[in-house]
Order: structure tokens, then sequence, then C-alpha cells
């Protein structure tokens, strides 16, 4: 019963030094509180009293500065008056200044005044300088954009032909391709679906305005990889173009391919493009052909430890060992210290083997924050 009771005076306490707002959010978080509504109307009445107050105080204080204001315009009135009947000289001193009060025994003139020097500059005055630096990168900038138009208006190469398409087929599931159907329902384009047996109840099967089961025999995985059965889906439902969607498909050069040669049109870049991203020696070649930057690396393969602990001791600095002839970010493995090369690489090659069929591997410079 004791207990009891110094709960209960806790907990008056604890409501006494809340602020009215606090115990209104608590309340109304709990609608089940005794008396529910009525506390909810003290408390804002309780809250109504504490802003009128509030309102009071910054009457007060705007009414002070009001009357500071008021004074500092008769201090300067007085100020010029005695410059106009020449009893002040412009070039007053500082002790002259001093003598100047008013009723309340207050210098009439600030020291800064007395003195008549230059003002300091201060960074809040240049926000004019800020301002200019803004416009002078966005006209860089504006520039630039104009430029580029400019020279692809008036090159010589093809320009880009806007293919409108009544019939998309999806090679894709999940939020993969309901982002997809998506969109081509904004545009108004007919979407096709793909879906295996598994996934016959799923999301993305009822977006699309028509679903096609694939891979009857097949495993969940492999149906959406049936190449040949998802072109022939297109074929039979005059589809104009596939979207592989982003994936295993989307990083087949041979399935691009085919799509082609099918007499659709495969969203996504040209068979070529896609068999020289997909060998990252080959994509680093391309990029160094064209003057891009690239991360410090090995040129080519490497097969033993010893050539990933020279390079490591090259640079002096943490390194990534990822699959040559890898996808998907898999197989990858950071090492921060030398003592660490050897064993990272025996683990990352055997991996590949497992994952690829190819135990080669790149050595990179790791770079901590790209963003």
């Amino acid at each position: 019963m004791t207990y009891d009771k110094e709960r209960q005076k806790r907990t008056e306490e604890t409501q006494a030094n809340e602020k009215p707002l606090d115990r209104l959010i608590k309340v109304t978080n709990d609608a089940r509180t005794p008396g529910y509504m009525k506390l909810v109307i003290d408390l804002m009445l309780e809250m109504k009293e504490e802003i009128q107050e509030a309102n009071r105080r910054n009457k007060e204080q705007t009414d002070e500065v009001e009357r500071l204001r008021n004074e500092n315009l008769s201090l300067k009135s007085q100020l010029n008056a005695l410059r106009t009947s020449n009893t002040l000289p412009i070039s007053t001193s500082v002790s002259d200044s001093a003598s100047l009060t008013n009723s309340n025994n207050k210098p009439i003139i600030h020291k800064r005044k007395a003195e008549l020097g230059p003002r300091p500059i201060r960074i809040k005055n240049l926000h004019w300088l800020l301002d200019l630096i803004r416009r002078m990168l966005a006209a860089y900038y504006r520039r630039r954009h104009v430029f580029a138009l400019f020279i692809r208006l008036f090159s010589n190469d093809k320009p880009p032909t806007i293919r409108n398409f009544k019939k998309v087929l999806v090679a894709s599931r999940g939020e993969v391709a309901l982002r997809v159907f998506r969109t081509l329902r904004e545009i108004e384009v007919e979407s096709i679906g793909i879906y295996a047996h598994e996934d016959r109840f799923s999301q993305h099967r009822q977006m699309a305005d028509k679903s096609f089961l694939v891979g009857r025999n097949l495993d969940p995985i492999g149906a959406y990889f049936d190449m040949e059965e998802i072109i022939n889906i297109a074929l039979e439902n005059g589809v104009d173009a596939i979207h592989p969607g982003y994936g295993v498909l989307a990083s087949r050069s041979d399935f691009a391919q085919r799509v082609i040669d099918a007499g659709m049109t495969f969203i996504g870049p040209t068979p070529t493009a896609i068999a020289w991203m997909a060998d990252k020696l080959v994509a680093r070649q391309c990029a160094c052909g064209v003057n891009v930057k690239v991360i410090p690396g090995t040129g080519a393969p490497i097969t033993t430890p010893q050539e990933a602990v020279s390079f490591f001791k090259k640079h002096n600095t943490p390194i990534i060992l990822k699959p040559a002839y890898g996808q998907g970010g898999l197989g990858m493995r950071r090492v921060d210290s030398l003592a660490r090369v050897a064993e990272a690489f025996e683990l990352a090659s055997q991996e590949a083997q497992v994952l690829f069929g190819d135990g080669s591997l790149l050595a990179e410079k790791l770079i901590e924050h790209p963003r």
C-alpha cells in the first residue's frame, strides 16, 4: 500500500513539472486514459493561457525595441541639428563626443560615429558577391549545355530515331518488372509479362496486361533464363520490343543478339557493348582508349599470390580482389594489410573458380568513399 502511495506521489510530481503540450501528447496517444476528453480540454485551456502569456511578453519586448528605436532617432536628429548649426565640426574627436550627452547622461555620439572612420567589412555585407558568383556559375553551366546542344545539332552523327512501341515484353520478375510495367502504363503501351509456376500468384503477373507461363519443366530460377521460349512468346503475341530489366539476361550479349535477329528491338545496349562491358579487362581497355580515368589496377589477370603482393606493395593502400570474368559483385574481397594478401587471394580465386569457372583475379586500389 505504501508503495502505491509513493508511486502515485511521484506520478503527480512528474505531471506537475510537465509542460501542457507534453501532457497533451501523452494523453492523446493513450485514448484509454480515464476522463480522456476532459483531460484534453483542460490541457488545451492551459496551453491557451501559456500562449497568451507568451504573446504578452512578446508585446512588451516589441514595445521596448520600439522605444529604443525612437530614442535612437531622436539622438540622430539632435546630432544633425548640431552639425547644421556648425556647433559640431565634422572632425569631432572622441574626447569631444564624450561631452555631448542627453538628459540621461548618455553620450549622444557613438565612438565609431565620432571618429567617422571607414566601416569594417563584414561577411553579411558580402551577400551581393556570393549572389554574383552563383549567377556566374549558373551561366557557365547553361553555356556548356547550349554548346553541347549546338554540337549535337550540327554534327555528322546519325540522329537517334524515336520508335513508338505498341507491345513490350518484360523478361523479368518482381520489383524490376513492376517498375517497367508502371512506366509502360503511363505511356500507354501494352505490357506482356512472364512468370514461373511458383510466381503464379505474384504481383508482377497481375499488373501486366497479359502474362504467360515459362519454364514448365524448369526450376523457378531457370524458367526466367529460357531465352528460346521467351522469344517465342514475344513472336506469337506480336511484341515490338523486349525489356530485360536488370540482372542476368540484361548482361547476356547473346540474348540481345537473338532478340535483334528475331526482328524485335532490344531495349538496352548493343550486343557488342554488352560483350565489352562483361569482360572487365576489355571494359578497362575501352575506357583507357577514350581517355577516361580508371582506378589504378592490374592491366591483366593475376593468377598467383605473389602478383597480388607486388601490387599491394606498389600502391601501399587497401586493395580489392575481384574475379576477372565475374559479374554481379560476387567473389570480391577487400584486403587492408599486406599479411592478408596471400590468404585473401587464395580464397577469392577458389570462389571465382566455383562461381564463374575461372580463378583469375583482378587487383584494384580500394576507393573508400566514391561519392
